[in-house]
Parts: C-alpha cells; structure tokens; sequence
C-alpha cells in the first residue's frame, strides 16, 4: 500500500527562503527527475549490507584511538549525534583522510544482494532523468547497484564527496545536488529509508517516498545518526519495485484530486479515482 502524510512546513515552496507560491498538487504525474537514496532503498533493509558497513566503521574507530568495541561504539554514536555521521566527526575533530575511511568502510561482500529484475524494469520505465543521492561513496553506489543489476540505468550519482562529506540532511547537500544537476525540485521525486532526510526536498518542492522495510511503520525508522519523525513524508511504501510499477499499470502518475486532509493524529483512508487499487491513507503525525 502506498500512504500519503501531510505535512507541517510550507508545501509550495521552490526554495527553502520562497514563501509566496500557489499550492500545487504533490503526485507524480508532473515528475522529470527521480531520485533514489542507495542503503536500504534500492535493496531491502533486510540484507546485511549497511549492517556491515557500520561493523567496519567501528572497526576502524576503535583501531584510530586503540578503543575496545564498546567503547568505539559510543564514539561513533557521538560524532554522528553531533555531525550527522562518524565520517564527518573524524574529519572535522581528527583530520582523518575521507578517502581512507570511505574505502575501509566500503570494503564489504555483496553478493547476498541478487539482481532485482522487477525493480530494474520499473526504473527503466520511469520518464525523465534518474539519480542516486547517497551519504556514502560513489564506488559503494556503483558496486552495490551492479550487484543489483541497475547501474546503467542511471544519469548520475551524487555522493558525500561532491557534498564536501558533509551528510544527509544537510541542507547545503540537497542544493549542491539540485544545483550540479540542473534539477527543478517541484518536478522530482525522492525516495528515502530514513524519514528525516525528506524534510529538506519536501520544502524544496519535491515529491517524497519513505521506503521502510515490512516491519516498519512511518515514524519509527531510526539510524545511528538520525531518529525522529519527519514532517516531510508524502508516501510510504515496503516494497519500491511493486511501488513503482504500480505507478504506470495504475496510471498513478497522475496527481490525485487536491483533498483536505483530516486534522493531525487522525488517520482517514480514501480512495484516489481513475488510480485502480492503489489509495492514499491520510495519516497525521506529529513530532
């Protein structure tokens, strides 16, 4: 199911300092750029990848300062509560080279992941231009979605280097991102594990996905670095490649009527007309 939450900040902005516009519709049938996050987006967070990567951040961490795991763990914790992400801690408090560290972290076995022929073939079919906006490195980007079997069905990475390793959701990330790309945010769509990093495209304008595992619900997904709630969500899905295909065998690409929804704690559900069996849950939230 696809769910629909509306949210708290402005939702015509073009930019993050305009505030005059006209409310749009926010949907996909006016959508140009796909964007997609990398971890726990393109693959199931079920799989041990990001998993790994932490295990050998922390590794690392307790190697730099000869630190027991326990003790590398709360390190790691602390940069990433400060910074966003141990990477940028050990850079801005330690001098580590980013380079060393990307390729240490990175150095992990994917081949649990196997080729997603339904996500492939729904990517493909997306109209417009199609990106990977990752915190990690563009090699991970590019191994991981080899291993996956949609690496050359994208026009461009965008990865912690081309944002001055500073992470998501950084705000300077999203406007180097729509800026070395040419994007206009009112025409785009992102995808997301982790809700609070859609807080700064849905402003922008962007239409935004949350995409979670089975087991997770909006508002409980948590990371290391990021926990909460975000405003910014306008749907959730469990399953990207069922999610995209249904947006061209429903005809979902077109917008859904505008609809008031119910006040915030409140959930209501309503059917989108002319969209087939996919329908829009309105459901409040709050931080």
């Amino acid at each position: 199911m696809m769910e629909y939450s509306p949210g708290h900040g402005d939702a015509c902005a073009s930019s993050l300092e305009d505030s005059g516009c006209q409310p749009f519709q926010r949907g996909f049938a006016h959508v140009e750029n796909w964007v997609f996050d990398l971890d726990n987006t393109l693959y199931s967070a079920g799989h041990s990848i990001w998993l790994q990567i932490d295990q050998r951040i922390t590794v690392l961490v307790a190697s730099l300062f000869g630190l027991d795991g326990l003790s590398a763990k709360a390190l790691q914790h602390y940069y990433c509560g400060r910074y966003g992400a141990t990477l940028r801690g050990l850079i801005v408090e330690d001098g580590v080279a980013p380079d060393f560290f990307l390729d240490f972290a990175h150095d992990i076995d994917r081949s649990e992941l196997e080729p997603d022929i339904v996500l492939a073939g729904a990517i493909a079919r997306l109209p417009g231009r199609r990106f990977i906006f990752t915190s990690g490195s563009e090699s991970h980007a590019l191994k991981t979605a080899a291993q996956l079997g949609i690496d050359h069905l994208f026009d461009g990475i965008f990865d912690i280097t081309a944002c001055d390793f500073r992470p998501k959701p950084d705000e300077r990330c999203y406007h180097s991102f729509v800026t070395r790309f040419g994007i206009e945010p009112r025409k785009t769509a992102m995808f997301e594990d982790i809700a609070s990093n859609l807080d700064v495209p849905h402003r922008l304008g962007m239409t935004t996905v949350l995409v979670t595992s089975a087991s997770e619900a909006i508002g409980n997904k948590a990371s290391n670095c990021q926990i909460g709630i975000a405003s910014g969500v306008d749907f959730e899905t469990n399953d990207l490649g069922s999610f995209l295909t249904q947006l061209h065998s429903s005809r979902s690409l077109e917008a859904c009527p505008d609809t008031t929804g119910p006040e915030l704690g409140g959930a209501v559900a309503e059917a989108c007309p002319g969209e087939g069996e996919i329908s829009h849950v309105y459901a409040g939230a709050s931080r």
